[in-house]
């Protein structure tokens, strides 16, 4: 116990908030306490869930609500709306806006991402090796847990937006040697491992398509910390 406690006093204590904020004129002490406790709670995307804010303080609502709008119109932040794996509301996420308080951690040519991080690079060069090639991808969240499958005639473009429109975290994919094989397999896989944000397939049963199945990649993270 007593190590644990220490481990948490030493992070703690490590913290490092940037001084751009707590210098930054156009800000309330109240707006720059709020951002101080978001970097101490963040996840290692920079990301915090809004209820920690509201059940960890006895400021109102209102008064939490006024401090988080500074900072959004600072552009320090940006809320995030967070939904299930059946597409249904869950709940609201803050996003620490990284280029905005890191401005000399961008990478060059690195894809900057809504998530506020940046790609990693060993799948930049993954995804411009397959960039014009016809696949199948699968996507998932950061539970490694498929949530989307999808087809494309370029797999290196495809992917990053799907990452972007499903929350994803993590892919995989396989090349096929054409764009009509692709959406065979699509429908195959769909059918039977039934992700749960493909949506139009949620009321079809298993798919009666025989096929043997393909050899897909390894899992790669997207993302990697900005700093």
């Amino acid at each position: 116990m007593t190590n644990i406690k220490e481990k948490q006093k030493n992070e703690v204590n490590n913290i490092k908030i940037p001084l751009k904020v707590l210098y930054d004129k156009n800000l309330s002490l109240k707006a720059k306490g709020i951002f101080s406790y978001l970097m101490m709670v963040r996840d290692d995307g920079y990301e915090t869930d809004i209820s920690k804010l509201y059940n960890s303080h006895s400021d109102g609502s209102n008064s939490i609500q006024s401090g988080l709008k500074e900072l959004e119109n600072s552009k320090y932040i940006k809320k995030k709306l967070i939904r299930d794996e059946k597409g249904q509301f869950q709940k609201h996420k803050i996003a620490i806006n990284v280029s905005k308080i890191y401005p000399k951690a961008k990478i060059k040519n690195d894809i900057k991402t809504t998530h506020n991080k940046i790609i990693n690079k060993k799948t930049k060069k993954i995804l411009r090796e397959i960039n014009n090639q016809h696949g199948l991808y699968k996507i998932y969240n950061q539970k490694k847990k498929l949530i989307y499958i999808g087809k494309s005639k370029c797999l290196g473009k495809r992917i990053p937006q799907s990452i972007k429109d499903k929350s994803g975290y993590y892919f995989s994919c396989t090349i096929t040697k054409n764009y009509l094989d692709a959406s065979m397999y699509e429908a195959y896989y769909i059918g039977k491992e039934k992700p749960p944000l493909n949506i139009e397939y949620k009321q079809s049963r298993n798919s009666n398509i025989n096929l043997s199945d393909l050899c897909f990649s390894e899992l790669f993270p997207y993302y990697q910390e900005v700093i």
